[in-house]
């Protein structure tokens, strides 16, 4: 009877693996095996001491800064300090509106954009440059709705 120390099927390969720990480094490693050399890390990236670990604690959070007071938007025609010249400008803009906005739905539709043009083009002397379909085309390119 013959005994064999391997499987003849085999060859000589061995299967044994030798595996040397670092002692700086916790978790590095490193191996031969089957003829090669390789190193692998498991550990938490700290170095090995005698002094145990204890990390500082942060400082205290910081308390919220005191809010800024909120102020409005300065706003002259809600404030009531509009200078002469304005309130004769805010004056003339409402009696202008009020004349041409014909429905009183605080805007102007194209028959009362019309007139206001139209009155306006006569005020300067240019009553007859302004034809309906000229207007038209002009009101066209500018209304968005």
């Amino acid at each position: 009877m013959t005994y064999a120390m391997s499987n003849p099927g085999h060859g000589t390969k061995q299967y044994m693996c030798v595996v040397v720990k670092s002692t700086v480094w916790p978790g590095a490693m490193s191996y031969f095996w089957q003829g090669q050399w390789g190193e692998i890390y498991m550990g938490d990236g700290m170095k090995h001491e005698d002094v145990t670990y204890f990390p500082v604690m942060p400082p205290p959070i910081q308390e919220d800064p005191e809010e800024k007071t909120v102020h409005e938007e300065p706003n002259p025609m809600r404030d009531g300090n509009m200078t002469e010249q304005e309130e004769l400008i805010a004056k003339t803009v409402d009696a202008v509106w009020s004349t041409y906005d014909a429905d009183g739905n605080g805007f102007l539709d194209k028959q009362e954009c019309f007139a206001f043009v139209k009155d306006s083009m006569k005020e300067m002397g240019q009553e007859d440059s302004l034809t309906e379909e000229t207007f038209e085309a002009a009101f066209n390119e500018y209304d968005a709705d």
